[in-house]
């Protein structure tokens, strides 16, 4: 049997580009270009496909973060997840289904933009969803949380060595 590899994406990872993303958000809520500080993420594991896992041990990292002066006008984290789950379910973000996909939508899903998924050559899908700003927003900081991990995961590859630590430098 062919077993391609998985996605290497370890919950450290995920924690580590979260914060910094939440970071950005909050200086940018202090500077009037967002409505506030406040959401809630949800990231599915991509090496648990729907079907074969339970929704709650398929999420890789769900996390909220607030502040008092923009307190909640919504259940965010109720929102994520039903953008996160329609997402895995389907394969398709959460803009791709209720604009362009209608048929699939089921009761509970979320009708606003604000998941995405990120498509693997082997078949393999990482769905990241937010939920607290407005759905552009929301949807704007999936993909810049995407982009973070693609960043921190590419930084993880040493410049002198194989990945795993064997030396490839010549002595001479």
């Amino acid at each position: 049997m062919n077993k391609t590899r998985g996605i290497n994406l370890t919950k450290e990872m995920v924690k580590q580009a979260v914060s910094e993303v939440a970071t950005i958000v909050g200086a940018l809520a202090e500077k009037g270009v967002l409505e506030g500080f406040r959401g809630h993420f949800v990231i599915m594991d991509p090496n648990r496909p729907y079907g074969e896992y339970p929704f709650e041990e398929a999420i890789l990292h769900e996390s909220s973060f607030t502040d008092a002066a923009y307190p909640w006008k919504y259940d965010y984290k109720v929102i994520a997840r039903a953008k996160a789950m329609a997402s895995w379910a389907t394969g398709l973000s959460s803009r791709e289904l209720m604009a362009l996909n209608p048929l699939f939508a089921e009761d509970g899903d979320a009708p606003w933009a604000g998941s995405i998924v990120v498509k693997f050559h082997n078949g393999q899908i990482l769905v990241i969803a937010f939920s607290g700003l407005q759905s552009e927003d929301d949807e704007w900081v999936d993909w810049m949380l995407e982009s973070r991990l693609w960043a921190l995961s590419y930084k993880r590859i040493p410049d002198d060595s194989l990945v795993g630590g064997h030396n490839v430098d010549v002595k001479q």
